[in-house]
C-alpha cells in the first residue's frame, strides 16, 4: 500500500509474462488483482496484462508454428481457416466467454489460425472481461473478509485468536459462517 504504481507494474510484469509462457495462471492472478487492488483498479489491470500476455503468446505461436502446423494439417486445417476467415470473431468471443476452455491453450490455437493480431488482440479483450470481472470480483470479496478477520484479531489479539482457535478445532463447525459468528462476538 505504501507504494501502489510499483506494485501495480510488478503484477502487471508477471501477469504478462505468465500469459505469454503459456502458464495456467489467469484466474489465481485475477483473484488476486481483486484482493490487492479491488474492483476499479484490478479488472482493467488484469484484463490489460491478460489480453497483452495471451496476445505474445498468440504471435509466439503465429510465428514459430504456425507455417509448420499448417504445413503439415493443411487439409484438416481447410476448412477451419475457411470459418475463421469468416467468423473468426465470433469464434474467438465464444470461446473466451465459455470458461472450460483455458486462455492459455485458446492463445496458442489461435495463433495457428487465419486471425489478424490487432482483431485477436480487441476481440479477446471482449471476450474476456467477463470471466475476468468475475474473478476480480471474488477476489476482492476475499480481500474483505480477510481485512475484516485481520482488524478483529488486531482489536483484540489474545481474546480472537483464543476463540476463532477453539471454534475451527470443532471440524464439524468449522466454516465461513464459523468465522463470521466468531467475529461478530469479537
Amino acid at each position: 500500500r505504501e507504494h501502489p504504481d510499483a506494485t501495480a507494474a510488478i503484477f502487471f510484469g508477471v501477469y504478462v509474462l505468465g500469459m505469454a509462457f503459456s502458464l495456467p495462471v489467469t484466474a489465481a492472478l485475477s483473484i488476486v488483482s481483486g484482493i490487492i487492488f479491488g474492483h476499479a483498479i484490478g479488472i482493467p489491470l488484469a484484463l490489460s496484462a491478460c489480453t497483452l500476455g495471451g496476445t505474445l503468446a498468440f504471435l509466439f505461436s503465429r510465428y514459430v508454428l504456425h507455417g509448420l502446423v499448417q504445413q503439415r494439417f493443411a487439409v484438416q486445417l481447410a476448412v477451419i481457416n475457411k470459418g475463421i476467415e469468416r467468423d473468426g470473431s465470433f469464434y474467438l468471443v465464444s470461446m473466451r466467454m465459455i470458461p472450460v476452455i483455458p486462455f492459455w491453450l485458446i492463445n496458442l490455437l489461435m495463433g495457428l489460425l487465419p486471425i489478424r493480431p490487432w482483431r485477436y488482440y480487441w476481440v479477446s479483450q471482449l471476450g474476456m472481461l467477463p470471466a475476468t470481472a468475475a474473478y476480480v470480483n471474488a477476489g476482492t470479496q476475499l480481500g474483505e473478509l480477510e481485512l475484516t478477520l485481520l482488524q478483529a484479531l488486531w482489536a483484540k489479539p489474545e481474546q480472537s485468536a483464543l476463540r476463532l482457535q477453539q471454534d475451527l478445532q470443532r471440524p464439524q463447525r468449522c466454516s465461513l459462517s464459523t468465522v463470521q459468528s466468531t467475529l461478530e462476538r469479537l
